[in-house]
């Protein structure tokens, strides 16, 4: 049984919540929550709780900071499953979310579909995450505005990396995968997830990647 945590800043005022800003994380076995002040600019609660069994609902709700109101709530959704693609504004139409993952996806009946605008990216990230936990989601946070993982990752390095000038390759590593984002001259050429076994797979994975976009490892 994996171990949870929370850490409460003395800051947190339970009768402030309105003036927070509440992030929360969702995985196959763990829920993951942040609270951030912004007037003091800092996170005043962090934590991690593993469902062991239990359903997000039960889960949810043996928090006390999860059943207050906050100012903004953001959810990033990561799943096992790698239902995802990402479409260039221009190219992009709401009614046709179901149509694009189905390229290259296997979407599957107990799945919503949903999508997020990538601001420096200039794309749209479309994915599909378990309708239960969107239904819990929604119930519980009616106005939560819910993310794929990659979306922070990609425009994050776009906004720090914009100036930076020719191919440059960024990883970020998971215990059973690693994302992939390859930038060409601020602007985002390549994303990928990949599943991993072992340091092996990594390695496999990265040179392949850096063979087929013509960059020197």
């Amino acid at each position: 049984m994996a171990d949870s945590f929370k850490i409460i800043d003395e800051s947190f005022d339970s009768k402030q919540t309105e003036s927070y800003r509440l992030l929360i994380q969702l995985k196959a076995d763990s829920l993951a929550f942040s609270v951030f002040y912004p007037y003091k600019n800092k996170f005043i609660v962090l934590a991690e709780d593993f469902f062991n069994g239990r359903p997000l609902n039960d889960v949810l709700h043996s928090h006390p900071e999860l059943k207050a109101t906050y100012k903004e709530v953001k959810v990033c959704i990561l799943t096992q499953q790698n239902c995802f693609t990402i479409v260039p504004n221009p190219l992009f139409d709401q009614e046709q979310l179901e149509h694009y993952l189905l390229l290259s996806n296997t979407v599957t009946s107990d799945a919503a579909l949903l999508y997020n605008p990538m601001r420096f990216s200039q794309t749209v990230c479309v994915h599909a995450a378990p309708l239960n936990w969107i239904n819990t989601i929604k119930t519980a946070f009616p106005k939560a505005r819910v993310y794929h993982h990659s979306t922070a990752f990609i425009d994050g390095l776009i906004f720090q990396y914009l100036n930076l000038s020719g191919k440059n390759a960024f990883i970020n590593i998971s215990d059973s995968y690693f994302e992939m984002v390859v930038l060409e001259n601020g602007r985002l050429l390549f994303y990928n997830k990949f599943a991993t076994q072992n340091t092996n797979d990594l390695i496999y994975y990265a040179l392949f990647t850096f063979e087929q976009l013509n960059m020197r490892a």
